[in-house]
């Protein structure tokens, strides 16, 4: 899947789509995010989800 970055604010923001948090990042899709966080400061992800993992607790 590809990942999708648009800015939604004028300043500071990006929306990501496109990501299965689900599935481990690929080194591409780990950059892309680095390189938005640092264009945007804040990252938006809609409808994401994140699977709860066993702490061995």
């Amino acid at each position: 899947m590809t990942i999708a970055i648009r800015q939604i604010h004028k300043h500071f923001v990006g929306e990501v789509s496109g990501l299965d948090l689900r599935q481990p990042l690929t080194k591409e899709e780990a950059r892309e995010i680095e390189s938005a966080m640092d264009r945007y400061a804040v990252l938006v992800f809609h409808e994401v989800s994140i699977p709860r993992q066993s702490r061995g607790l």
